[in-house]
């Protein structure tokens, strides 16, 4: 049985690069990238929505249990 060899796809090496690229502590993080792109409300908004739900109070109000 031969084994098989998997060609990288220009869109993969190309995803591949922007890993390792995001790796290097001195280039942009991806919500600066989409800020770049998107605007900062715009993305601010996106964010917002593709993260998970927050389970604690929102800064500055707390909730005591009577």
């Amino acid at each position: 049985m031969q084994p098989t060899v998997n060609r990288m796809t220009s869109r993969g090496s190309q995803l591949l690069e922007a890993h390792i690229r995001s790796l290097d502590p001195g280039e942009p993080t991806a919500r600066e990238r989409l800020e770049e792109a998107l605007g900062e409300p715009f993305t601010r908004r996106l964010v917002r929505a593709l993260c998970p739900a927050r389970r604690l109070p929102p800064p500055g109000r707390h909730f005591f249990a009577a």
